[in-house]
């Protein structure tokens, strides 16, 4: 019997409860070294690695492996077997142990976290509920992704805050980054709104610093740190930012429409409650879960792939998505007519990196790699030109990166 075959049937029959022991042993895992991990074996846990086309659009949205689709049927299955409430009342002590286990994650308080939809989500939670008047300064980047600054623009006209946008091009040193937030920052600066890892470059930005930067300002910070969790190492403590969101749908492989909302402890009582919420609940992150009815499995179904991911080994998966960038990106940064877009060191970059051609516009190589070599990536603005932003996963194989690579090479030169 394959691995895979193994694996999926030892998930299986755990039905809604995963076994950590038994799912640790069908892996294709020695000692939860990096050098252990079969990643041949890891990728035929994935069904998309069935898919005629080579998938290098994580940043998008990552996809599950079988063991926690299986486990997501189970628990969609579970939640129409009964009364859907009474079910929902089960799964209560799941829902706060994946709050526990997010928090160790992140180093944070459990109760500082609550699971939402997505990044955006959270976000749209965080900046409609700061206490802010008209005139209050709110100091973001050009970087900054677009939906977040829609929310911005929309709270600004409905209460006339004042939005800054910092210039910069990305990538760029800490200390250049540091320099332009602090020429834009004024005594009436309230809030400063980072991302942590750029959508577009994938680039890391010095949150740490920015934090202290705005908090000597006596500003508050807001995170989007959509592709943080599972991408690289997020320290919440050591970061010390007031407000943070991110999705578990990208690199967790969590179930689509996952997110998570931290709020310091001592914000929470001063962010306005979602506006369905008790109004006896503004000193708890509870007054975020009153959302109606919803895909409770989806939720749930985080344990799940928070199972799968500490079985490989969290830094395992790191340095696994850091080799892979550097693999196919070290294959072209010397090519004629390449422009890499992103910093490559790990302290810089995650998975993601991005580049352009300057031979050839972004939405023909986009056209050309999806028709001609078969390869899904995602095209994006920036500035200077944009370009196309690839984000493999751990399912991803050398060999896939290798067509990549030739296809770049091969357009570079037309």
């Amino acid at each position: 019997m394959s691995s895979r075959r193994q694996f999926v049937k030892g998930a299986s029959i755990l039905g809604l409860a995963i076994n950590w022991p038994s799912l640790i042993s069908k892996l294709p895992i020695s000692d939860l070294h990096a050098e252990s991990v079969d990643w041949l074996q890891v990728r035929d846990l994935f069904p998309i690695s069935s898919w005629e086309k080579i998938h290098l659009n994580s940043g998008s949205a990552g996809v599950m492996p079988t063991p926690v689709q299986d486990h997501l049927i189970e628990l969609i299955k579970k939640v129409n077997s009964k009364a859907p409430y009474e079910v929902w009342g089960e799964w209560q002590e799941t829902k706060t142990s994946n709050l526990s286990r997010l928090a160790e994650m992140t180093n944070c308080d459990h109760n500082e976290l609550q699971i939402v939809r997505n990044t955006t989500e959270a976000l749209n939670m965080i900046i409609y509920g700061l206490a802010l008047n008209g005139g209050d300064e709110i100091v973001m980047g050009q970087q900054d992704y677009p939906f977040a600054k829609n929310t911005w623009q929309n709270r600004a006209k409905r209460d006339g805050v004042i939005i800054k946008e910092v210039d910069l091009q990305i990538p760029a040193k800490d200390e250049e980054i540091l320099a332009a937030y602090d020429k834009m920052i004024t005594d009436k600066t309230k809030v400063v709104h980072i991302t942590h890892i750029t959508h577009r470059e994938g680039h890391i930005m010095p949150v740490k610093k920015l934090s202290a930067l705005a908090h000597s300002k006596g500003a508050e910070v807001v995170v989007d740190g959509a592709h943080a969790v599972a991408n690289i190492n997020l320290d919440l403590r050591d970061l010390d930012c007031d407000y943070f969101a991110s999705s578990l749908h990208k690199w967790l492989n969590a179930p689509l429409g996952t997110g998570l909302l931290f709020v310091k402890e001592e914000k929470i009582k001063d962010l306005y409650n979602h506006p369905s919420s008790n109004l006896d609940a503004y000193d708890n992150m509870n007054k975020y879960e009153h959302l109606g009815t919803r895909a409770w499995a989806n939720e749930i179904g985080v344990a799940a792939a928070l199972d799968f991911h500490d079985a490989l080994g969290h830094q395992n998966k790191l340095d696994r998505l850091q080799e892979l960038k550097e693999y196919w990106t070290g294959q072209v940064m010397d090519v004629a007519n390449v422009q890499l877009k992103t910093w490559i060191e790990p302290r810089y970059s995650g998975a993601v990196a991005t580049f352009s051609l300057d031979n050839i516009s972004n939405r023909k190589i986009r056209k050309s790699l999806n028709k001609d070599y078969n390869i899904h990536v995602k095209s994006v603005d920036c500035k200077g030109g944009g370009g196309i932003r690839v984000s493999p996963n751990i399912f991803t194989t050398k060999e896939e990166l290798d067509q990549l690579v030739f296809a770049i090479r091969k357009l570079s030169e037309e």
